[in-house]
């Protein structure tokens, strides 16, 4: 088995992410800076409680994924 922890792992990318799109792509976008800028005001601007919630969904998943063998597993949740 790898040692690494994919993306089904990390809160960042199985919660955080998603609503941090949801928030950078509101309006149009004009420019590579502005981009940068409204990523880093977004990021920023998470609310504790969707960290608190990613976080605590992460036995879940890590459980189910042990059972899934580390194979896809969104499915199972």
């Amino acid at each position: 088995m790898p040692d690494f922890i994919g993306p089904d792992l990390n809160p960042v990318d199985y919660k955080i992410w998603s609503v941090m799109q949801q928030w950078v792509y509101e309006s149009r976008i004009n420019s590579i800076d502005e981009l940068k800028q409204r990523l880093h005001d977004v990021w920023h601007g998470v609310q504790q409680h969707i960290i608190d919630l990613a976080v605590s969904q992460w036995r879940q998943r890590l459980t189910v994924c042990m059972c899934a063998r580390r194979r896809h597993f969104e499915h199972l949740l």
